[in-house]
């Protein structure tokens, strides 16, 4: 997507008189028309030396400029600064020399860097001609954020396509970049995610997780801004991706259905991968860490030829590693590459391929049962596994994806990505069974279920877009629309093999396989999703911004059910000519804050059944959001205050798992979600990164009743890193914490006996420490719940409970080249 460096004019008297009215209503207000920036006005310009990409930013804000460049081209640049009186294509001519790049006028104000040829010399009479290379939008080189050092991301394009800093983003924002993840040791998505403010994340058992915002599931994902099918709570293995393979994780709370084609009040999680670099650069490391665990990476990226116009990158990481539960044991290969070519002055494709594989041994489905039969908690040893010995998870993940784009010289791009991706799963299974019947703690007498269950997707989609600028009424505005196509059929298969009595106290987790195997359940799906959406991004005034847009959804979802009782069902959706709208206004109180206001419909087609087998109806409701943001220290660092409220119908919640394993929900009309969100990200002062927020979420039925009591409604996240000065400049120091309030599960067992699981409100702690030896060679210390403290990490799903781990260390050396 084209990228504007835009400034924030001073505001028109109409403008500020608006401002009291949007933050209580967002009033669009008529502007006075303002004249194209002059570009032979005389500017006093004071920019340090630095990153050209900064340097840049400071004269597009400073002078009113739109510049367009591509993903690559400014990646490692540095410029010597500038001071002095100059006009504005003067000053970027100087803040470019000896970068390679030169400037291109597309129109009053606004320029498209474009590579110099590496024939030819000017200083010696040579002819200096532009190159035969891509110009083509460079959003990427201002929103990746490896080697960045920076825990906060300039720009981010989530929440409405549009490629915006998060204070002019009407929604919560959060990016966890490159640097955050490594300092934090952070290789999975789990990891990243319970590092975001705002997100809880429940560990269900040894190979699955479950992700909440706003007291919702988190269950809209997307690759590099393409919405995708290959999460979900039954897929296993297939949900644990790795981080090795991406640059950043953007994080947008609250409801996303623009983008995200339902609109879940959760938000949607943005994987964004790591791309081919015009320099050549690789690192490989190796880390060994307690509970015998051992990991390999390495990453390659630079030039295929002279001219760096075909780029390449490769990705591999290997782990194997124990766990505080015993005899269990997981391996995991990663393998990612991908390929950018500039075909054309303008024209870019891109293909690549990330494969993953997992294989677990000891590996539970579900994890320790939360009560005995007598009503009363369980209290096993963290080390307790559920599971048999030979139990087995083994999942594999392989995606396909190309991509072109274009840039027109008026600048606007066309761009479209096709994908496919098939993901399966393949488990053993012999588990004491958490929902029924129940433990005796007296005996020791309980239920070990056996049986196989298989899972395999099959997903195919398409996204195509054309965004670009335009003028109306003497202001530039943006403009997308596009389209979405996505196709997916799975099929999952469990199968029993027969249930044995054991004594948990005993059986040391010894236990025969079965001889044989009955069908007990096969769900067969087919998923058909298509859709339209434009948004447009109004400048009416000095200082104020809307975004107005809407997606036009078209659902099918066909499913068979059938049970080894004989016993049928269908699962069966469709919604036409859906409607999800979006709006969004931002206010620029002054040259460091934003108010803003921002709504969003909810509709969330459901494949949970009720107690009669019935499938739920679509969640439908609305989401309010408004709040002010920040930023300073040149945008190094953001700040941003949120209060929400979502109301919703239909909304689906867990009541029990009954005799065939599935899960049975009921339908709440009348919720209401109310909140209050705070975070502050990116640097505090030189060497000082800072990642803390702060969420209050209160979600409620019609009668006032608390709506999922094993989601906490208060939680806190702090993640910080800091470079000691004079001779110990080599080491970084850093900590983090993660606090969440009490939480609990009540539930009723067999004899109407009541149960009842609380969790106090408990904090986690970590530390690391990291050291330069060189430029070329550094090593991280990860200490993680330095304090051991003993707390679930996830329960209530299927009657269990499964215990964070204990504490431990991590130790990890990397070489660069």
């Amino acid at each position: 997507m084209t990228y504007s460096m835009q400034p924030h004019p001073a505001r028109s008297t109409l403008a500020s008189a608006v401002a009291a009215a949007l933050l209580l209503l967002a009033a669009p207000a008529m502007a006075q028309q303002a004249a194209a920036p002059d570009a032979s006005a005389i500017h006093v310009l004071q920019i340090a030396a630095g990153p050209l990409d900064a340097a840049l930013e400071q004269l597009a804000r400073k002078a009113g400029l739109t510049l367009t460049y591509q993903a690559g081209e400014l990646r490692g640049l540095h410029s010597a600064g500038l001071a002095g009186s100059h006009d504005a294509e003067t000053a970027l001519r100087l803040l470019l020399a000896g970068s390679g790049l030169t400037a291109v006028p597309l129109g009053p104000g606004a320029f498209a860097l474009r590579a110099l040829p590496r024939t030819g010399d000017a200083a010696q009479g040579g002819e200096q001609k532009l190159a035969e290379i891509t110009v083509t939008a460079g959003n990427a080189a201002v929103t990746e954020t490896e080697n960045s050092g920076a825990y906060a991301a300039a720009l981010a394009g989530t929440a409405t396509r549009f490629v915006l800093s998060p204070r002019e983003t009407p929604q919560s924002l959060t990016v966890i970049t490159r640097q955050q993840m490594d300092d934090q040791g952070s290789v999975t998505l789990a990891d990243v995610l319970q590092q975001t403010p705002g997100v809880t994340v429940s560990h269900d058992d040894s190979e699955r997780y479950n992700y909440y915002a706003r007291g919702f599931s988190l269950n809209s994902f997307q690759y590099d801004g393409v919405p995708t099918f290959d999460f979900g709570t039954n897929s296993n293995g297939l949900g644990m991706r790795d981080m090795a393979i991406y640059d950043r994780v953007e994080v947008v709370r609250g409801a996303n259905g623009l983008m995200s084609g339902a609109g879940s009040p959760a938000g949607a999680v943005n994987l964004v991968r790591k791309k081919p670099t015009r320099q050549f650069q690789a690192y490989a490391q190796a880390s060994v860490g307690s509970e015998d665990r051992y990991r390999a990476e390495t990453d390659l990226s630079g030039p295929l030829n002279a001219d760096g116009s075909v780029r390449a990158r490769l990705v591999a990481a290997y782990q194997d590693h124990g766990a505080h539960i015993a005899y269990y044991r997981q391996d995991k290969r990663v393998a990612y590459g991908v390929i950018e070519a500039d075909v054309t002055p303008r024209t870019r494709l891109l293909a690549g391929l990330d494969y993953q594989k997992i294989g677990s041994q000891g590996s539970s489905f579900g994890q320790n049962p939360l009560f005995y039969s007598d009503g009363s908690r369980t209290r096993f040893d963290r080390s307790f596994n559920p599971a048999a010995r030979w139990t087995n998870a083994d999942s594999s993940s392989t995606r396909v994806f190309a991509a072109a784009e274009h840039l027109f010289d008026n600048g606007w791009q066309l761009r479209a990505e096709a994908s496919h991706w098939k993901g399966d799963t393949d488990q053993r299974q012999a588990n004491i069974i958490s929902w029924g019947p129940y433990p005796d703690q007296t005996t020791g007498l309980a239920t070990l279920q056996r049986g196989t269950k298989t899972y395999a997707i099959d997903s195919n989609s398409l996204d195509a877009y054309a965004a670009g600028p335009f003028q109306w009424l003497g202001h530039q505005h943006e403009l997308v629309f596009g389209i979405n196509a996505s196709h997916r059929d799975s099929n999952y298969v469990a199968a029993s093999g027969g249930n044995l009595a054991i004594d948990y106290r005993r059986w040391n987790n010894a236990a025969p396989q079965p001889s044989t195997l009955r069908v007990s359940q096969t769900q067969t799906y087919a998923f058909k999703e298509y859709a339209a959406y434009g948004a447009a991004r109004f400048k009416p005034a000095d200082g104020l911004s809307l975004i107005v847009g809407s997606r036009l959804n078209a659902y099918e979802r066909t499913g068979d059910l059938v049970y080894g009782s004989g016993g049928t069902g269908r699962d069966d959706a469709k919604e036409k000519h859906k409607l999800v709208p979006y709006a969004g206004a931002v206010y620029d109180l002054n040259a460091s804050w934003s108010a803003y206001l921002s709504h969003a419909s909810i509709f969330e087609p459901q494949s949970v059944s009720d107690a009669n087998a019935r499938v739920l109806p679509s969640t439908t409701g609305a989401s309010w959001e408004s709040g002010l943001k920040g930023e300073f220290f040149d945008r190094k660092l953001n700040a941003s205050v949120a209060l929400f409220q979502i109301r919703q119908d239909n909304l689906a919640d867990y009541v029990a798992t009954d005799a065939n394993e599935r899960d049975v929900y009921r339908a709440i009309d009348g919720t209401t979600t109310r909140g209050i969100e705070a975070e502050v990200s990116g640097q505090l002062r030189p060497d000082w990164q800072i990642m803390a927020g702060a969420t209050w979420s209160r979600p409620r039925d019609k009668d006032g009743q608390r709506i999922d009591t094993t989601r906490p409604e208060r939680s806190a996240k702090l993640a910080t890193s800091y470079r000691l000065p004079g001779a110990w400049r080599q080491l970084t120091v850093g900590a983090n914490l993660n606090w969440q309030g009490r939480t609990w599960y009540a539930t009723t067992l067999a004899g109407d006996v009541p149960a009842r699981a609380d969790e106090g409100s408990f904090a986690v702690a970590g530390l690391m420490a990291r050291y330069v030896f060189n430029s070329r060679l550094s090593a991280v210390l990860n200490i993680n719940n330095v304090f051991d403290k003993t707390y679930y990490s996830g329960y209530g799903l299927y009657g269990s409970s499964h215990y964070g781990d204990p504490r431990n260390a991590q130790l990890t050396v990397r070489a660069s080249f």
